[in-house]
């Protein structure tokens, strides 16, 4: 009996999760490094908007109106499709999610769960500390409300339960601190969704390979 109960509790939570919306992230950027300092205030109004429905994602990082990375998956076809267009052009990679669930690393991080819980834009959320190798800290707030796949989303994935609302990310030097500020469900037909999670390559963009692109 009491294995029947969870999993009724299981399946109702699936159920009651959100499974298809737009969520909206502001995105800050500092460095202890004065000189990155400087060089980090073009990359004001930084924002990150995720667009999601039961099998497909779009996320789209904007980092100060200079570069635009865009990355489309599908997890029925394993595509995953990304679109960078920077000052440097245009370019896009394609891969599988099969390619990104071998590269993923769980126990690159050691983490714990604390007892803390926030709200954020009415979304319970509880924290997860993170620990590198370095011995490096960090949190991540949680929620258990949406239901959406974050498998090839570099600034995105965690490999953790729950989709992060409020959370940071530490690269070269540079702190990117994402938070959620707004929101919104996508009623049928609003969005033309089709071409919102193609995952074609649009002209103009050249094909690397993700060594091509580090190369450069």
């Amino acid at each position: 009996m009491k294995l029947f109960l969870m999993f009724i509790l299981l399946i109702g939570n699936y159920y009651a999760q959100i499974r298809e919306g737009i969520l909206t992230y502001k995105v800050e950027l500092s460095s202890e490094n004065n000189k990155m300092k400087d060089a980090l205030v073009m990359f004001a109004n930084s924002n990150l908007t995720i667009y999601f429905d039961a099998y497909r994602t779009r996320s789209e990082m904007n980092i100060g109106n200079v570069i635009d990375m865009t990355t489309i998956s599908n997890i029925l076809s394993e595509e995953v499709t990304v679109l960078i267009n920077s000052i440097s052009g245009k370019t896009a990679i394609s891969s599988s999610i099969s390619d990104y669930k071998m590269m993923i690393d769980t126990n690159s991080n050691s983490y714990h769960t604390t007892d803390s819980i926030i709200e954020i834009k009415g979304f319970k959320c509880k924290e997860i500390i993170t620990k590198n190798v370095f011995g490096e800290q960090k949190s991540l707030w949680l929620t258990d409300a949406f239901f959406l796949n974050s498998i090839g989303h570099n600034f995105f994935y965690h490999p953790y339960s729950g989709t992060p609302l409020k959370y940071e990310i530490i690269y070269n030097g540079i702190n990117m601190n994402l938070t959620l500020i707004d929101f919104q469900t996508t009623e049928k037909n609003t969005l033309n969704t089709d071409q919102l999670f193609d995952t074609t390559i649009p002209e103009g963009y050249v094909l690397v390979t993700k060594d091509q692109l580090f190369k450069n």
